[in-house]
């Protein structure tokens, strides 16, 4: 089997993003820095501890300064080729002038020099090659991570909906939804189910550009030669397309790993922040890259190895980094910063929580947190800044301040809007109150949007399990949502008459059965749906007598056990519910049954037994 060391990665190294236009950078993104040491650096660190042994860069614009990081940082445990383009490089064009130099003979590792990650993709590659061991029609296995929705690392350009196959790990359908509102699949499942069993819409999932791609890559984009932009519109086309039969797969990065993306003001800084914090150990500063490009300050052991100058002796709060040729004074405090170099902090400053890019001078008494300084600003004596990009302005000592927002009140949250609309996010003023959309809700608005729409309950299945992967839920939290928020919406119907409504509910149990059985997993997942039945009833007075028949629908439906109606009917529960004995009570002859049925069972497997013997 091929191992990673046989993989030779790629980098498109000229994506320099109009995103940081106001740093006014003359270096191209990938050598942009992250605590003091270029992108590019984490990138190379992260295919070596993957294993890689060889790196082909593709530049144009930036070549010279590429070239120039390359040779001052060469490493001995990879081979880095830097080829210079005669235009501007896109991943088709970079894949067809390496299969001109019959360079694509094997699979190669592609990769973006904008993120930062310590994922283990040695299983996505033993994945990947069982597949083609399997003769498998494929032509790419594509790396996801699992980022919550609400991630303070999570960018607009992040948001996707994937449609998986659950049994291969094919991607069906793949779609950025950055710029909309909705996605309709309704039509894409009908169509796609005749030949899937079982798909699952994925909205948690962030592709982390780390693409495994075979050769016979190259023969369809010989056919489709217009595909530019490669992660959107090609491999949007080709998972949709009935006509190619070479396909491409997920593989997703679970565990306690990190990955963030730095395309954003919200990303690079947050990402600063957890470079400073290790939370992308190994990948950190102290433990590799650029070693001398900083000096580190961890619980107050200072590591000396640039040639910053400290007046007096600092008593620093936190984890932070100061850069080379930077003087912080006697009387500074800084918590959970990073410094860039040539660099000048005055007495009795504060700075929390910022990145200060280099070239910077802070005055006197000077309050910073929650900003990014951009190069060679310069902040006079008792300023005090805070939440904001901080950019330099015509004339000396002039700066400009640009709002950014903050999600939870403390992290960045810009988007990638244009910069004068980086101000205070849009909300009513007037609205003193503010309404949690909870998971609960959510749910019954996907059953009752299903019955008002007409469509199948597998649909509901789709969006819940999308939601249910966003926001990490539980198979008992999806139990208790969609029984409940299905129960809930029968009873808002208005129906007076109990005994219509009584069989309108068995009709409907009986109906989402199906979908309610996905997620009844373990014993415990039964006993959440047992407190959803107790609960509809106690909500709702006019079925306080009906309780029976509602556990009696269940367990026909085949949602509830023998065992489990017998185990909650035994179980005393302390400080319960004033009904729950009227529960009891209306359950007893059932319960009863169940039991007589269990013990009648019990001997005729016992005749059985004896007539074998």
């Amino acid at each position: 089997m091929e191992d990673s060391q046989n993989l030779q990665a790629v980098m498109i190294a000229d994506s320099f993003t109009e995103e940081f236009k106001s740093l006014n950078l003359s270096e191209p993104s990938c050598l942009m820095p992250v605590v003091n040491i270029p992108l590019i650096s984490y990138t190379v660190e992260f295919l070596i501890f993957n294993h890689i042994k060889k790196l082909t860069i593709y530049a144009y614009e930036h070549y010279d300064k590429i070239s120039s990081h390359i040779v001052s940082h060469k490493k001995e445990n990879i081979e880095i080729v830097l080829v210079k383009c005669s235009d501007k490089p896109s991943v088709t064009s970079a894949f067809k002038d390496m299969d001109r130099m019959d360079q694509f003979k094997s699979d190669i590792l592609l990769i973006n020099s904008h993120n930062i990650t310590n994922i283990d993709i040695s299983e996505a590659i033993k994945a990947h090659e069982k597949r083609k061991k399997d003769d498998v029609p494929m032509i790419m296995t594509k790396i996801f991570f699992s980022v919550p929705l609400e991630s303070r690392t999570r960018s607009k350009e992040d948001l996707l909906l994937i449609v998986e196959d659950c049994k291969t790990n094919q991607i069906m359908k793949y779609e950025s939804i950055a710029d909309k509102k909705t996605s309709n699949v309704n039509e894409f499942f009908e169509f796609k189910k005749k030949y899937h069993s079982e798909l699952d819409i994925r909205m948690d999932l962030v592709d982390c550009d780390i693409d495994i791609v075979s050769p016979a890559l190259v023969s369809i984009l010989e056919e489709h030669s217009n595909y530019e932009q490669f992660r959107d519109d090609f491999i949007n086309n080709v998972t949709e397309s009935e006509i190619i039969v070479d396909k491409i797969f997920l593989y997703e990065i679970r565990g306690d790993k990190y990955f963030s993306r730095v395309n954003s003001y919200q990303g690079y800084f947050q990402t600063c922040m957890d470079v400073i914090q290790r939370k992308s150990f190994p990948l950190s500063p102290g433990e590799i890259i650029d070693s001398s490009s900083f000096i580190e300050y961890r619980s107050l052991i200072i590591n000396q190895q640039g040639s910053c100058q400290f007046k007096g002796n600092n008593d620093k709060i936190g984890s932070f980094c100061v850069g080379d040729k930077t003087v912080v004074d006697f009387l500074a405090t800084i918590k959970d910063s990073c410094i860039g170099p040539s660099s000048l902090i005055g007495e009795m400053s504060v700075i929390t929580e910022s990145i200060l890019y280099g070239n910077n001078t802070i005055g006197q008494n000077c309050s910073i947190s929650n900003c990014i300084l951009a190069p060679g600003v310069s902040i006079q004596n008792d300023a005090v800044i805070s939440d904001s990009l901080v950019i330099n302005k015509d004339g000396e000592n002039s700066y400009e301040t640009i709002k950014l927002v903050y999600s939870n009140g403390k992290n960045l949250d810009g988007d990638d809007t244009d910069e004068s609309d980086l101000i205070e996010d849009e909300t009513d003023e007037d609205s003193d109150e503010v309404f949690e959309v909870t998971f609960e809700d959510e749910v019954k608005a996907i059953i009752k949007r299903q019955r008002d729409e007409d469509h199948q309950v597998d649909s509901v299945r789709v969006e819940v399990n999308s939601i249910k992967f966003s926001k990490h839920k539980s198979n008992s939290e999806c139990v208790n949502a969609i029984f409940v928020g299905l129960i809930n919406i029968l009873m808002e119907s208005g129906e007076e008459d109990i005994k219509k409504m009584i069989g309108t509910i068995h009709t409907n149990i009986a109906n989402y059965a199906e979908l309610i059985q996905n997620y009844l997993i373990t014993e415990n997942d039964q006993a959440t749906l047992m407190e959803s039945i107790e609960k509809c009833c106690i909500d709702h007075p006019s079925l306080n007598s009906g309780f029976h028949l509602l556990l009696q629908m269940c367990w026909k439906g085949k949602l509830l056990s023998d065992e489990q109606i017998i185990k909650w009917y035994e179980t005393e529960v302390v400080n319960s519910h004033e009904l729950r004995a009227k529960f009891l009570e209306l359950s007893k002859g059932f319960v009863d049954h169940l039991k007589n049925q269990g013990e009648e069972s019990d001997e005729e497997e016992e005749e059985e037994s004896e007539e074998s013997d």
